[in-house]
């Protein structure tokens, strides 16, 4: 989280990605966080999300935990307000 909320700043919608964040019991994130491809690494960002998510997933192997089986679509990020924001602009 620390990455990503320095990695926010943006001037334009095309510096702005979203990544997979935690795992769900029964597979799949559990959201997604938008940064700036102009402030962080994408090739880093994803490798730390991998490692969140294995983690995540382990714990909610190790707990029994159950999940709802949905999957949730990438909604994209875009700059709203010089931030790094998840989802699509609106017509």
């Amino acid at each position: 989280d620390g990455v990503l909320a320095k990695a926010s700043a943006c001037t334009a919608d095309a510096e702005c990605r979203s990544v997979a964040v935690g795992a769900k019991a029964c597979g799949g994130p559990t959201g997604y966080r938008a940064y700036s491809g102009k402030s962080a690494s994408p090739d880093s960002v994803e490798a730390l999300a991998q490692h969140e998510r294995e983690l995540a997933a382990a714990q909610a192997k190790a707990s029994h935990q159950v999940s709802p089986c949905f999957m949730l679509a990438d909604p994209g990020a875009r700059c709203q307000q010089n931030k790094c924001v998840t989802g699509r602009a609106g017509p």
